[in-house]
């Protein structure tokens, strides 16, 4: 999926995806279909990584964090759930 379909309407704010080029290191949101939210750099994102951290394997953030890990302080790196 591309950067500029997954782009967050919303959370970009400053950010001009139409100026913004591939090897910005500029932090991001973005939005997959399943409407996970995540924040990578747009080098990363086209260099294929800086996927949603459930795909990706990456450390999520609270948004990511199932609500009974997050209220029983349990790990937030996805690796290990």
């Amino acid at each position: 999926m591309s950067i500029a379909t997954q782009w967050h309407p919303d959370r970009n704010t400053g950010l001009d995806l139409a100026r913004v080029g591939p090897g910005s290191r500029k932090a991001a949101f973005s939005q997959c279909d399943d409407g996970h939210v995540w924040q990578a750099q747009v080098h990363s994102r086209v260099a294929g990584g800086g996927g949603p951290p459930r795909r990706g394997g990456g450390v999520a953030r609270a948004e990511h964090v199932p609500p009974i890990l997050a209220l029983a302080g349990g790990p937030t790196d996805l690796k290990h759930i």
